[in-house]
């Protein structure tokens, strides 16, 4: 792939988004992340960001390219992954759990989180968005992305991209009629599974949380849909 320059492109051999033959999509992917965040940013700086989670730094490496004096953050469940992004980009580690009972660190300039509320129940969800939301800095923005509308026919159609873990025709049928569904990989561990929002769903979540100024939503934008948010203090608000 083109466009590498100043890119570390040392991979974990345990990084599961990377696949054999696939090297160039594996960057591309990741560029993908960083330019739609920039887009979002429309120039704003970045002093401290927060990759959430951060695999083995498929965006993160993107991340510390644009912004290398950036204080930022790797927070993961996954150790081995926290181990690689410490010592091959930098990254300050934060060792996550999927009830997400663990703090971040506040005055994020930027939040970018890829491919993970696309694997949590609406009560997470909640935990997760309001967590972000009060980790941001003033003016501060918040990227994350989900499984919608087109995502939601390809559960219908039962696209082999969603393996053969649960019954994504059900999912589809729950999603159909509630704006929302989710159904965990195993019943052994509840809190991971495959979810599917709606945009309205998603909006009426968002609605909640009086500091988050809602900014972009695209649908497919980065293989999944693209919601940002802004950390803004209504005029209503303001005493």
């Amino acid at each position: 792939m083109d466009g590498l320059d100043g890119v570390i492109t040392a991979i974990a051999p345990d990084d599961t988004m990377h696949e054999a033959g696939k090297t160039d999509e594996y960057f591309r992917v990741g560029r993908g992340a960083l330019d739609k965040c920039k887009a979002i940013l429309d120039g704003r700086p970045v002093k401290t960001l927060i990759d959430f989670p951060s695999g083995y730094g498929r965006a993160l490496r993107w991340f510390k390219r644009e912004w290398p004096d950036a204080t930022t953050y790797a927070v993961e469940t996954d150790v081995r992954a926290l181990d690689f992004v410490q010592a091959t980009f930098e990254a300050l580690p934060i060792v996550a759990d999927a009830k997400l009972e663990m703090e971040i660190p506040a005055g994020a300039d930027l939040i970018f989180s890829g491919s993970l509320l696309t694997h949590f129940d609406d009560w997470q969800w909640d935990r997760f968005l309001s967590m972000c939301v009060d980790a941001l800095a003033p003016d501060g923005t918040f990227v994350f992305t989900t499984h919608g509308r087109i995502a939601a026919l390809m559960a219908e159609q039962r696209h082999p991209v969603y393996g053969e873990l649960i019954d994504t025709r059900a999912l589809f049928e729950r999603y159909s009629r509630e704006g929302f569904a989710f159904l965990p990989y195993s019943p052994d561990y509840p809190e991971f599974g495959l979810s599917l929002s709606s945009p309205s769903w998603i909006m009426r979540r968002l609605e909640r949380l009086p500091f988050a100024k809602i900014i972009a939503f695209e649908e497919y934008g980065w293989g999944q849909d693209v919601v940002a948010v802004r950390k803004h203090p209504w005029p209503l608000t303001i005493a």
